[in-house]
């Protein structure tokens, strides 16, 4: 992230800087790899730089190899428990295509949906699905998508209840994402988006950045062709230097199958893990390089 108002820093320096700072200091975690985190540095950064900077304040930006921090736990998809490594985040059905189930006096929402097809089946579409997009049209939460008078279809309660599900759940995972009882921002992005209300319980403010319904598109052009190794070396057969290097220039060949571009391609993580069991000085080593994507790529 490119900003006048940013001092950035590396990790190394983050102790003297940051910690031991005499000053007040805001710390920006900047990812590069986020549209939405790119637009919102320009709307907010100004503005917490007029508020604290006559305090003395000091504004630093933290890029630690511009990617998400990988979970370490097994990650749920729409439900569904994967063994892929993941960014570490919470994943829900919940969005404009998914389909309300009368279920007894109540709804079930979910998890199936329409996906793109919503803009055909979707009640307000002329379709013949009753989506959560219909009942946000309903609840007047979406006011540019289909006909709203479509939605007499669907009964007051019915969508009524679908929202409250909606509400619950993203109530939910804010608070399991929370490290703390703080409240904090939630940052509503994609084309989803108009199912969060503009206020969550637990949550400090709700933001909507401009354009924030095709964040995903921003996401996916400005996304990076990578490329990983993940494989055990005997340090005591050659030198760690050497068996580095060997890793590292498979990743980097891995990553330029994958896209990248040769002459931009990086090194953004390498970590080793001694494994003392094994003879002859064994150890783990994971490199991951990754690069823009070659032109015609």
């Amino acid at each position: 992230m490119a900003n006048d108002l940013i001092i950035h820093i590396e990790e190394p320096s983050f102790e003297n800087q940051v910690i031991q700072s005499d000053l007040p200091v805001l710390v920006d975690f900047t990812a590069v790899w986020c549209g939405p985190c790119n637009q919102e540095a320009a709307n907010v950064l100004p503005g917490q730089y007029a508020n604290f900077k006559p305090l003395g304040a000091q504004f630093v930006g933290i890029l630690i190899d511009g990617f998400p921090r990988e979970s370490s736990h097994a990650i749920e998809v729409g439900g569904v428990r994967t063994n892929f490594r993941m960014p570490d985040l919470i994943s829900i059905g919940l969005g404009g295509g998914t389909i309300i189930h009368p279920d007894g006096d109540g709804v079930r929402v979910g998890p199936d949906s329409v996906g793109y097809r919503v803009i055909t089946e979707a009640l307000v579409a002329g379709g013949s699905t009753p989506t959560l997009s219909d009942a946000s049209v309903k609840a007047g939460r979406l006011s540019d998508f289909g006909d709203a008078t479509l939605t007499a279809a669907m009964s007051q309660a019915t969508a009524d209840a679908a929202i409250r599900w909606v509400d619950e759940q993203i109530q939910v995972l804010c608070d399991r994402m929370k490290a703390s009882r703080q409240a904090l921002p939630l940052i509503a992005v994609g084309g989803g988006s108009h199912l969060v209300a503009g206020s969550v319980p637990g949550v400090s403010e709700v933001i909507k950045p401009p354009h924030f319904a095709v964040a995903n598109a921003y996401g996916a052009a400005i996304a990076e062709a990578s490329g990983e190794v993940d494989r055990v070396y005997r340090y005591g057969e050659s030198s760690r230097e050497q068996c580095l290097e060997h890793a590292k220039a498979l990743a980097i060949e891995a990553a330029q199958r994958a896209g990248a571009d040769p002459a931009r391609t990086r090194i953004t993580t390498v970590m080793e893990v001694p494994m003392t069991y094994v003879p002859g000085g064994g150890c783990r080593v994971q490199v991951k390089a990754a690069g823009p994507l070659a032109a015609g790529g």
